[in-house]
């Protein structure tokens, strides 16, 4: 399962051009499994697609209604998921209706949050230049939650506090995960160790503390 973590273009549809679109598949050519004639069936979770939204000028039926809370309520195990891989998408055409960046997204940075105990090769992006570092420990929700009250959203503010609630549950799934950075087995290399410094280990703890008196 690839689940693709982008910016909407515009708040009537995501990719009204189909930038997205080509800039997925894109994406996806470069690995043997999403290639045509590979034996894996590669699915895809594109949230415009796989969740029920409302149809031109009406509303989602109440049981399409329930079905979209429902998957809603588990978007931090769909991007979080050892199971799954997920394609950040981050450019944003000129042109769009919405030219606000990826990393200015409350979703996009929830969806790029909860990836952090992801190995580098499950999590693939656009910006290549950007590379991913092996260290990338979990905020504490308070860091988390005033970080994401500077982001914006498609529909305004009124999923935040929702955004909040998915990213603590990710947290309370991922208690286990934390001996990752015990035993350094988050780290390929005795050189990538060295990306434990004073500010990590402080983080670190600040995660340890949240998680021991929650």
């Amino acid at each position: 399962l690839v689940a693709v973590s982008y910016p909407w273009l515009s708040q009537e549809h995501p990719d009204p051009e189909g930038f997205r679109l080509r800039s997925v598949l894109e994406q996806l050519e470069k690995h043997w499994w999403a290639q045509e004639g590979s034996s894996v069936t590669a699915f895809v979770f594109w949230d415009y697609l796989s969740l029920f939204q409302h149809p031109p000028g009406g509303r989602r039926t109440d049981a399409q209604d329930a079905l979209f809370k429902e998957g809603l309520c588990k978007m931090d195990l769909i991007y979080s998921s050892p199971h799954t891989h997920v394609i950040r998408s981050t450019a944003v055409p000129e042109s769009a209706a919405n030219p606000t960046k990826y990393i200015e997204r409350g979703w996009c940075w929830f969806e790029s949050a909860v990836t952090a105990f992801k190995p580098p090769a499950q999590v693939l992006s656009d910006d290549s230049d950007q590379e991913r570092p092996s260290l990338r420990i979990p905020a504490t929700p308070l860091a988390f939650d005033k970080a994401l009250d500077t982001k914006r959203f498609t529909n305004g503010k009124a999923d935040a506090d929702g955004v909040k609630a998915l990213y603590k549950n990710f947290l309370h799934r991922s208690v286990q995960k934390l001996q990752v950075f015990a035993d350094g087995s988050w780290a390929y290399s005795r050189q990538a160790r060295r990306q434990m410094d004073s500010r990590a280990a402080l983080q670190l703890a600040a995660l340890v503390e949240y998680i021991a008196t929650d």
